[in-house]
């Protein structure tokens, strides 16, 4: 049994993986191509740091 925050964290995990396969789709990796290697290792990550830290502040102002 899985609770609301491993749920939420999955369905984004699961979104950005689908935005990653978009994106691998249209825009091939090349040397020439910085614009998907920087979406990749600064944006994604910083997203999925955003949203954490959005999910457990919200989660301490539920409890307090």
């Amino acid at each position: 049994v899985i609770n609301r925050l491993e749920g939420a964290v999955l369905v984004v995990l699961y979104a950005l993986y689908l935005v990653e396969q978009v994106l691998s789709n249209t825009m091939p990796l090349g040397d020439e191509d910085p614009f998907r290697l920087v979406v990749l290792v600064v944006v994604l990550p910083a997203v999925l740091v955003f949203i954490a830290w959005t999910t457990l502040s919200w989660q301490r102002s539920r409890r307090a």
